[in-house]
């Protein structure tokens, strides 16, 4: 609404500064002289240029957050930055991630992390695909059987240090279709809303 409001106002001053109202206001307000004219003009013309642009911007600004809700989780480059010094310490440790039942995004989020957790050197089994668990917006780490617990610290670390949220978080064992012994799981819940 701002913006057309703006835009009103800004073909308002075009048309008092090139004439074709300038004539039946003269006529209207003998008073009201050229150069009055021409500056209730210009500053119609910018006030509705200024106020046009602030709701495209605020518009803009309101897409580009939506688009950043809805769109899928990728691990950026300042996020493999980050994880990749911390990782040295898993090398050669077991860590097995599982995602969401029925869940194309975080499937998606997690395939990109076991690719990259195996190429740092961890070893990681295929992906759980029948996690039953919600868990909004973060990972959860979760030490199955008999392990080191460095490693479950080392994974808080690591995606801590990416900026992504993660908690440690006894999960019921019913919760995952299939879990791998002695191995630490990192659980991938959907996005956050």
């Amino acid at each position: 609404m701002l913006f057309w409001f703006g835009l009103l106002l800004a073909l308002i001053g075009g048309l008092l500064s090139i004439g074709l109202s300038r004539e039946a206001v003269k006529l209207r307000f003998p008073v009201v002289g050229d150069y009055y004219l021409d500056a209730a003009a210009v500053v119609l013309l910018i006030f509705g240029l200024v106020l046009s642009a602030v709701e495209h911007y605020r518009s803009e600004r309101s897409v580009r957050e939506l688009s950043e809700k809805t769109s899928p989780r990728h691990l950026t480059i300042a996020q493999r930055r980050a994880m990749a010094p911390l990782l040295t310490k898993l090398k050669g440790r077991p860590v097995a991630f599982a995602f969401r039942m029925m869940d194309g995004e975080s499937s998606d989020y997690t395939t990109e992390l076991v690719q990259f957790f195996r190429e740092a050197g961890c070893q990681v089994p295929e992906p759980v695909k029948t996690s039953l668990n919600d868990l909004p917006g973060y990972v959860a780490i979760t030490p199955h059987g008999q392990v080191d617990g460095d490693t479950s610290d080392l994974l808080l670390d690591t995606f801590r240090a990416a900026h992504i949220p993660a908690k440690a978080e006894a999960l019921k064992e019913n919760s995952i279709g299939m879990w791998y012994d002695n191995v630490v799981h990192v659980v991938v819940g959907r996005k956050a809303p």
